[in-house]
This record gives structure tokens, sequence and C-alpha cells, in this order.
């Protein structure tokens, strides 16, 4: 590659720095063969994620079929490190120069809140990386009269991941996830396919070098989804098990602890992830509680109209209020007594919510909680639910507050 397109790439670079990049990397347009062949494997061992594009591999590894005359692909790498500004309620809170619809006064100051990962606080990452790929390109536009683009934010065929490592941005840690050198794994990445030719970045490291003998986050792992350095079930993994469509099973209500959406916990304990500057981007900065750690009771309580005010524009809304009810139903049931003050409301919405997802959580957290009120609640509840489902959910529920064991045998006094 001449010096002509290497100039270009550090402008091109430089640009992205000015933009909230924290790393952005070049690699060519060939195809993924060897990923392409990995894919395959995984969708035939039932290993495939749950939020993967369906359909052809060898489509999903070949960028010239996303974009005719591709010669490049960009990956970026956007961080959302960022700290919450708050410690308590804030006492208001505005949003696009109007005051929020949020019923702040259900907020409660005590310990039964929820956590929603960080990636998903403050705006939809999706908005906050396809904002970048726009600005990118319109700069190529400039740049490389006739270029033609297509940008990629996590939904799209690319496999971001597997750009980012080829293109230089970072490498793939024991935990499945990009750890991009100065910013950790708190990123999120897009990919830009275009017809510019640019000199391709060199690699990053093979992948598990640059993690050497650190298992923390396999033993880490709440549900065991990490099952070894680089393979993840997915349907195990608590990002998903928050965000999956009916009940959650139940092997994996216990674990969720109070998470509302997400996890974090590979993340967490990863040494590569400490002692970073705040290098977020502002527009992950969360404007209030209920985008970082909710009151669980007050989750509870939104109508339609106040959760689409909070969580409309928000990534962890995208699944519905439904799912993040039925997340917090789990959570009070994980605070044991300590949600007792819960019971009433969790009863009510026993017997009387439509859905019967909503219904199970309740039975189960209601379980959980124990307490005379809690058995009266699911013992009502039995005789007037119709759903087989559900009426198994209240009779597991019903055991476990009484504290039958399976031999027969009682439980705690």
């Amino acid at each position: 590659m001449n010096a002509a397109g290497e100039a270009l790439k550090a402008r091109l670079k430089e640009f992205a720095r000015s933009i909230g990049v924290v790393r952005l990397g070049v690699t060519t347009a060939e195809p993924f063969d060897a990923l392409a062949w990995l894919l395959r494997a995984r969708q035939a061992a039932g290993l495939a994620s749950p939020f993967e594009p369906s359909g052809d591999a060898g489509y999903r590894c070949d960028p010239s079929r996303w974009l005719p005359g591709a010669r490049s692909l960009i990956s970026v790498a956007v961080s959302y490190r960022v700290a919450a500004p708050f410690a308590t309620p804030p006492a208001r809170t505005a949003r696009a120069g109007r005051p929020a619809r949020t019923p702040r006064a259900r907020l409660a100051r005590g310990p039964l809140r929820g956590w929603i990962s960080r990636h998903a606080w403050g705006r939809d990452y999706h908005a906050v990386v396809a904002g970048k790929l726009d600005r990118i390109q319109a700069w190529l536009a400039r740049e490389v009269p006739g270029v033609r683009c297509r940008a990629f934010v996590d939904t799209g065929p690319a496999v971001d991941r597997a750009v980012a490592e080829r293109a230089g941005v970072g490498w793939i840690g024991r935990n499945c996830s990009l750890i991009v050198p100065g910013a950790g794994s708190l990123v999120v990445l897009g990919t830009l396919v275009t017809t510019a030719d640019l000199p391709p970045d060199p690699p990053a490291a093979p992948p598990g070098s640059e993690c050497g003998d650190c298992d923390f986050c396999l033993r880490a792992c709440p549900t065991g989804a990490l099952m070894g350095p680089h393979e993840l079930d997915p349907h195990r993994c608590l990002s998903y098990v928050t965000q999956m469509p009916g009940p959650v099973p139940p092997a994996f209500r216990e674990a969720m602890g109070n998470r509302i959406y997400g996890c974090d916990t590979c993340q967490q304990v990863c040494p590569r992830n400490r002692d970073l500057a705040e290098l977020g981007d502002a527009g992950f900065v969360p404007a209030s509680p209920w985008e970082t750690h909710p009151d669980l009771v007050g989750l509870l309580t939104l109508s339609k109209r106040e959760f689409e005010d909070l969580y409309g524009r928000r990534a962890s809304g995208w699944r519905g209020r439904k799912t993040l009810q039925r997340n917090a139903l789990i959570a009070l049931g994980n605070a044991g007594p300590a949600a007792a003050p819960a019971v009433g409301l969790i009863a009510r919405m026993l017997l009387d919510d439509v859905r019967p997802e909503i219904r199970g959580a309740a039975a189960w957290a209601l379980g959980r909680i124990g307490g005379g009120e809690a058995l009266d609640a699911l013992r009502r509840a039995l005789e007037a639910e119709s759903d087989a489902g559900v009426r198994e959910e209240i009779r597991a529920a019903l055991a476990a507050a009484e504290g039958v064991l399976p031999g027969g045998g009682q439980g705690r006094p």
C-alpha cells in the first residue's frame, strides 16, 4: 500500500478519536473461512447464540456479499465505561428539555434494587455506535469520492468481534469478549464495510496469549456458561437468560440474583478492566437510577406509558415491560424475607395479571419470601388458576414456602 493510503488511514483514525471512538482498526474484505467453519460447527452442536442472525454462515463470513466491490472492513470500539453520577435517587430528571414522566416517589432507598448491565446504561448502544459510523461514512465520502459503505451494529451479518480481532482492535479473551488495550472489554463494536482500499492493520494477538493463566472469568461465571477458554454456551449465559422470552427456567433463577438485564460478572472480575480511565462515551451516562439499579417494587407498578418513557430508548427495554417485570419478581424472590413488604403487591399480580409468565414468577417469588401472607396468597391462587404451567409453579412455591423437602421432611421451622 502506498504512502497516500497510510496517510488516509492515519487521518481516519485521528477523526475517529475526535468523535469518541477509543480504537479503530482496518482489515481486508477477504472471507473469514475459518470462522464460517466454526459457526457451522456451533450450529450443529446447538451452541449458536439465540441472537445470531439465522441463515447461511457463508454469507456472514463473506464481506463481498454484504457490499459488492468491498475492499476494506473498518472496526470501531466505543467504550461504555462511565460512572453513575448519583448515589441516591435524584430529585428531578429531565429529558429532551421537558420533565420526565417518571414515578420518582417509588424509588426505594433500601436494599430492594435490581441491576442493569453497564452496556445498557444511557442511550441504546446501537444508536450510539451507529451515529459514529454515520460520521465516519460522511468523512470517507469527503475524502474518497464515489466511495460506498454499509454499516452494521450488532444486528447485521458481520461477526463484529472477529472483524475487530483481525483488524487489530483487540483480542478475544477467555470470557469470549473482545479486550481492547487500555479500554478492557467494556466496549461495544461496530463494523463498516467499504469500497475504499485502505491498508490493513496487523491482527490482534492469538486467542488466549494475552490472558496468560488467568481464569477468573471461568471460575466466576454464575451458571457455568463459560465452559472453557473461548467456549460459551449462550443458552446458559445470564445475559441471554434475562432477555429470553417466556418463563425463566428454575435452574437459573437463583443465579440471577438481582439482575434485571444482562450480567457483567465475567467482566467485573477481569483484571483487564481494572484501573481504567473513564473513557466512556457521554451517550452512556445514565440519567437516573431507573437505568442502573431500579427500585424492584416500583418496576412492578410501572404503567405502559411510564415504561416507555423510562426504557423506550434504552437497550434494556427492547424486550418490553413484561420481561423486566418478570425479572424483578425473580430478584424479589432472591431477596427472601427482606422482600416481605412487597408480598401484597406480588400477591395481587399472582391473582390478577393476565400474563402467565408474570403469574409464574410471582408465585416463585412468594415461595422464596415465605411467611403467612405469602402462603395464603399462594393457596388462593391455586384454587383460581387455570393455566397448567402456572399451577405447577404455585405448587412448587407452596412447597418452598412451607419448607417441604422432596423426602417429605420439614425444612426450616
